[in-house]
């Protein structure tokens, strides 16, 4: 695959649990400046690939490239200060600090100074739209909103590569239209590479710029939207798995 400089990159990827194959010969490619949506039904693989992307779990084969660098064996806290971030399933934040405490760590963690990474924090908790929440407590934040604190502490850590893990879950129609017109204005504002794990078509749809597809563990298909969307085996290995809304179809 590789394309070089201002990409993160994974190529031929193979993990194995004690036997089970999680990843099997998998590459996909991130560059700055686009949205990759990355979708497969549960357990094809994706979490397991955004941990390799992070540096939370080394594959079996394959390596990781990041700007044109290998960093196959990066640790995860490292490659955050090379540039990639991220977010979890569960939102992982620190329930009793505050939440300009939470974003603040997330500067602090790539070398920001205290004061550095306050005035960051501010920054994004303005993008957000929660200044007004600063001072609470982490847990006294809705579901949706702990999604949202999440993503601003990721981006505290100045991605050149956010990857996002089912940002989305939790979110009711409206929080949904919300997020993803901040995620555009993530890239568009922040100029970073963002790569999606996401069950909510209607999300994944509107924002990616391209879609990757895995299906026990290997690639399915990958292209536009519209091409993923009118692909027969996506259909039949990931859409016809679930109920889709039709304007996701079309």
């Amino acid at each position: 695959m590789g394309g070089g400089a201002a990409a993160l990159e994974a190529e031929g990827v193979t993990v194995q649990f004690e036997g089970l194959v999680a990843l099997s010969e998998v590459s996909l490619r991130l560059e700055r400046n686009e949205t990759l949506g990355l979708i497969g039904p549960n357990g094809a693989g994706k979490t397991t690939l955004l941990n390799v992307l992070s540096g939370f779990q080394k594959p079996s084969a394959g390596r990781v490239v990041c700007d044109g660098r290998a960093v196959t064996r990066v640790g995860a806290a490292r490659l955050a200060r090379m540039g990639v971030g991220r977010t979890f399933q569960g939102s992982r934040l620190f329930p009793k600090l505050s939440v300009l405490e939470n974003v603040s760590l997330g500067a602090l963690g790539v070398g920001a100074s205290p004061r550095a990474a306050r005035e960051k924090a501010w920054m994004l908790l303005d993008l957000f739209d929660m200044s007004d929440r600063a001072d609470d407590g982490a847990d006294e934040l809705p579901q949706g909103l702990e999604r949202v604190l999440g993503i601003a502490r990721a981006l505290a850590s100045s991605p050149r590569f956010l990857l996002l893990d089912e940002p989305g879950a939790g979110m009711n129609a409206d929080e949904g239209a919300e997020l993803i017109e901040r995620i555009v204005r993530i890239k568009s504002e922040q100029g970073c590479g963002v790569l999606i794990v996401e069950h909510d078509m209607h999300l994944i749809m509107a924002l990616s710029d391209r879609i990757h597809v895995l299906d026990y563990g290997k690639t399915l298909s990958e292209g536009t939207p519209d091409h993923v969307r009118n692909d027969p085996e996506v259909v039949r290995a990931y859409f016809g798995d679930m109920e889709v809304p039709a304007d996701a179809r079309r």
